[in-house]
């Protein structure tokens, strides 16, 4: 909320990507959502992976650029693979399957409508493709 009187100019900016319950084609927020989102936004406290304050002067610097994913880190679901596990044994194969689980999570990404929230060109945005 913006206001003149306002001494504290710092914006808060919030991921509440966890917080829903998966429908078939709708998400919907449940009450117990609502409630984690309100208690976070209240406080005004910096949650891992969910809610950060950010100062005006971090929001001039990035020249008024405010996407969440700019500031609130998303947090990494990625399952962890060994090379050992893929059965891999050597480098042309291992770029293979790079490059297939990447295109898997490019594909889940736009699937879910996550693909808008990818900052791109950094290596943030990057990061949400690789294995």
């Amino acid at each position: 909320m913006l206001s003149k009187h306002k001494t504290d100019t710092t914006t808060q900016f919030m991921d509440a990507n966890g917080l829903f319950k998966k429908e078939t084609n709708n998400n919907t927020l449940t009450d117990a959502h609502i409630e984690q989102i309100m208690q976070v936004f209240g406080s005004k406290a910096n949650v891992e992976h969910v809610a950060q304050s950010v100062p005006f002067e971090k929001v001039a610097d990035d020249d008024y650029n405010l996407p969440v994913c700019s500031y609130v880190d998303a947090k990494d679901n990625r399952e962890v693979v060994g090379i050992a596990k893929l059965n891999i044994t050597d480098q042309i194969e291992l770029a293979k399957a790079e490059e297939k689980i990447s295109k898997q999570k490019a594909r889940q990404l736009f699937d879910s409508g996550d693909i808008h929230k990818v900052a791109v060109g950094t290596f943030a945005g990057l990061a949400k493709f690789a294995t």
